[in-house]
């Protein structure tokens, strides 16, 4: 923002009864606000804000970004998710001819997945899903 554009957009409106209290009013208002856009100038503030500005444009140019993979890794999970949930599907329908002791489905479960989860009995969601599949 450049100094003239503040110092149209500083106004200082102040009651005055007669023309020429008036006039010196908005002299001396002249003077501050040209004093305090000068000081501004001198301290950097508005290369400072530019600077912001283009900081700004960058985050935001980042966040974009980060978003559309974030978009882009969801998609990939959904589709991972309906293999899952397909496979489980068949496995279902496979079992409901095929017996299956759940006792042998735990245990498995267990030796599998013992190691990552830190359980004896392996890990519990693990478990519980293929038991739900098994229909144990």
């Amino acid at each position: 923002m450049s100094s003239e554009a503040v110092s149209e957009n500083i106004k200082i409106e102040k009651g005055s009864t007669a023309a020429s209290e008036k006039n010196f009013e908005n002299n001396s208002e002249n003077k501050i606000v040209k004093t305090f856009i000068k000081t501004l100038e001198k301290s950097e503030f508005f290369q400072q804000m530019d600077n912001l500005k283009v900081s700004l444009a960058g985050v935001a140019g980042e966040l974009s970004e980060v978003g559309a993979r974030v978009n882009g890794r969801n998609e990939e999970v959904e589709t991972l998710a309906a293999h899952i949930m397909a496979i489980e599907a068949i496995l279902a329908v496979i079992i409901k001819d095929v017996s299956v002791d759940p006792e042998a489905v735990k245990a498995e479960v267990a030796r599998r997945s013992e190691a990552f989860s830190g359980h004896p009995d392996g890990s519990p969601t693990v478990q519980a899903v293929a038991l739900d599949i098994v229909g144990g």
